[in-house]
């Protein structure tokens, strides 16, 4: 398998590089003062910088899938790898170009299973940058690091569905530009583990719904999220709103096996020591599972143990996938 990066992608590349280091590196210290001194999100310089990228069509670049309506340039996950390295420099980076947390995932999600009529209401905004987005899913009374284990509901009732539930640390979800979640909730109680849970569009100005203040991680909050409390009490949404069918998962089924030979010092399984010379690990990647999640063995070159190691690759559902 060629890993190598397309020659287009570097030309993309230095586009970004130029507009990184001329206009978005000298206003980190800005941004900075701006998000944590002033509570302001979204300075004014924000937008000249997201407008300036949009006119150089370096805009939706992390969105895999755009068609030949949908503005931006749309490049394969490996091509905007180098461009996420360059920007993974400064917090804020990705969001002058659109490619920002959670929004992209979200973009994802509702041009594969969304109707055309919520495409033109909820995905157009987001793709044109005139809104934000936010994943609803993990919760304070549940191991949410497993999707298994999310409590909050999604009942059926009429034309509607009734959301029911409490979320916390959801990025981005009280940003003023939000204007809409993907809740996840459990809807088939009874029925088998990875199919018990589905994925809804609520509104955020619907009635029941309620932001709360700021999460902190050991004392740090996230200066562009930020990420938020929410409360969805007894929360009316149309059936239409559901993403995929009910007990459908959101997935992304990929199996192929492929092997990459890495240097890595020191071995996993052995301490570093003095001259201890770079080991090769040929690493047999076995399937791509739903959302992404790798599984591989790790073969030592030198060494007869082998290790496995699984790497999700995406935070968003892929406990659902076993």
């Amino acid at each position: 398998m060629d890993l190598t990066p397309s020659p287009e992608a570097y030309a993309v590349l230095d586009q970004v590089r130029q507009l990184f280091e001329q206009d978005i590196l000298p206003r980190n210290r800005e941004m900075i003062r701006s998000a944590k001194q002033d509570g302001e999100l979204d300075p004014p310089f924000l937008d000249e910088l997201r407008a300036k990228a949009k006119s150089l069509n370096l805009w939706n670049m992390a969105h895999t899938d755009l068609t030949e309506r949908q503005a931006g340039l749309s490049m394969s996950n490996l091509d905007y790898s180098i461009v996420a390295e360059l920007l993974g420099r400064v917090f804020w980076s990705s969001k002058v170009f659109n490619c920002q947390w959670p929004d992209v995932p979200n973009m994802v999600a509702l041009q594969r299973y969304a109707t055309e009529e919520k495409k033109e209401k909820w995905l157009k905004p987001l793709l044109d940058g005139d809104c934000q987005s936010a994943f609803a899913m993990t919760e304070p009374g549940a191991a949410s690091s497993d999707a298994k284990n999310i409590a909050a509901t999604i009942t059926p009732d009429g034309d509607n569905y009734i959301v029911d539930g409490q979320k916390w640390y959801i990025t981005g979800g009280g940003h003023e530009r939000c204007r809409f979640y993907l809740f996840l909730g459990l809807s088939n109680p009874d029925a088998a583990q990875n199919r018990r849970h589905s994925v809804i569009l609520v509104p955020r100005e619907t009635t029941g719904v309620t932001v709360g203040g700021a999460n902190a991680f050991f004392g740090y909050s996230e200066p562009n999220g930020p990420a938020s409390e929410i409360k969805f009490d007894q929360v009316r949404v149309p059936k239409e709103n559901l993403l995929g069918g009910l007990g459908v998962r959101l997935q992304n089924r990929l199996t192929l096996r492929w092997s990459v030979v890495l240097p890595i010092h020191p071995p996993p399984e052995q301490p570093a020591t003095k001259g201890t010379q770079p080991v090769k690990h040929v690493i047999h990647v076995s399937e791509i599972h739903e959302f992404n999640e790798i599984s591989v063995k790790i073969f030592h070159e030198k060494e007869s143990m082998t290790s496995r190691r699984t790497f999700g690759l995406t935070n968003t559902l892929d406990s659902l996938s076993h």
